[in-house]
């Protein structure tokens, strides 16, 4: 759920405040989740943050494959953090800067978790990067 301004302590204070769809290159947006069912064991949870263009469609594929439409390149970041102690809801969130290289244009942000033995998740949404005048 990215939005704008300072963080925020819950899920649902954030979604109080509003979604963001539009971003300009050098703002920061927080990026906030919820994840549940943890807690039971001792567990690392490993985390995949990625900002791309969408798939698009074949023409879009068929323009990059021939080197008429400009490859964009994703912006990624990874970490990991142990998962939450005790069951029930585990709130985190991370402030983003929306890079200055970015064309203009939809973007799909991607967040991915996983940990050993468990489904991944993922959530994604999508931004349309847009400068100023």
């Amino acid at each position: 759920a990215p939005r704008a301004g300072e963080p925020a302590a819950t899920l649902d204070e954030m979604l109080r405040a509003g979604l963001v769809r539009e971003v300009r290159p050098g703002e920061e947006i927080w990026i906030g989740w919820e994840v549940w069912g943890l807690g039971w064991r001792v567990e690392d949870l490993d985390y995949e943050l990625t900002l791309q263009r969408p798939a698009g469609g074949v023409f879009r594929r068929a323009g990059r494959a021939l080197g008429l439409v400009r490859r964009a390149v994703p912006v990624s970041l990874g970490w990991s953090e142990p998962a939450p102690e005790r069951p029930g809801p585990a709130f985190r969130s991370l402030g983003l800067t929306i890079p200055e290289e970015l064309d203009d244009g939809e973007w799909v942000l991607r967040l991915r978790v996983e940990t050993l033995g468990r489904a991944t998740l993922m959530a994604e949404e999508r931004l349309r990067v847009e400068r100023p005048g």
